[in-house]
């Protein structure tokens, strides 16, 4: 979202921009593309249902725009995760109907 008052974008949604406390948020386009804010690497599965994914890694990406999301980074190798490691989106589907976006090094 962007908001009409500041022009500030932020993450997540909201009723009322966190800068300026304005209700005119627009949704808008952002460019897909970031930078490597911070990450962690997770060993220990915290429930069952991760038994197989470890060692992931989770991630918080600042887009170009400014928000931060948290999300994983895919196609690299853990040890090449560094801060400031420039990313893009992707989108992986998990249903016809719904994909999550999930980040990787641009070129």
């Amino acid at each position: 979202q962007r908001c009409a008052g500041c022009a500030r974008w932020h993450w997540p949604a909201a009723t009322r921009c966190p800068g300026c406390g304005a209700d005119a948020l627009a949704w808008e386009r952002a460019s897909g593309l970031g930078k490597v804010h911070t990450y962690t690497v997770i060993h220990a599965a915290g429930h069952p249902a991760f038994d197989g994914e470890v060692p992931y890694n989770v991630t918080v990406v600042e887009l170009e725009e400014g928000p931060l999301m948290i999300t994983n980074l895919v196609g690299v190798a853990i040890e090449e995760i560094a801060v400031d490691l420039p990313v893009e989106v992707t989108f992986e589907p998990v249903s016809p109907e719904m994909a999550i976006p999930r980040f990787r090094p641009s070129n």
